[in-house]
């Protein structure tokens, strides 16, 4: 079993939007997801995925979804972030 270092408060949102498969909810949450992510990390690729998160929200392009989830997943995994059911 994993030993996590954090929980995302976020992740509870994130999920409920997947449930609902709400692709504008779900760009939203996975932003949020990165704020509160980044209030730690603050780095640049973080700044880089939420840049390119909020230029597809406001362009609708929500094509790219899984990208971003599997980029908020991996980043997640690695750095032991637990994301709440």
């Amino acid at each position: 079993m994993a030993n996590w270092k954090r929980h995302l408060q976020s992740g509870k949102a994130l999920r409920e939007a997947i449930a609902l498969e709400d692709t504008k909810a779900l760009l939203i949450c996975i932003i949020a997801c990165w704020e509160e992510i980044g209030d730690e990390a603050n780095n640049d690729e973080i700044e880089s995925l939420k840049d390119l998160l909020e230029e597809d929200l406001s362009e609708g392009n929500y094509g790219e979804i899984d990208y971003h989830l599997n980029e908020l997943y991996d980043y997640c995994d690695s750095t032991k972030i637990w994301i709440e059911l």
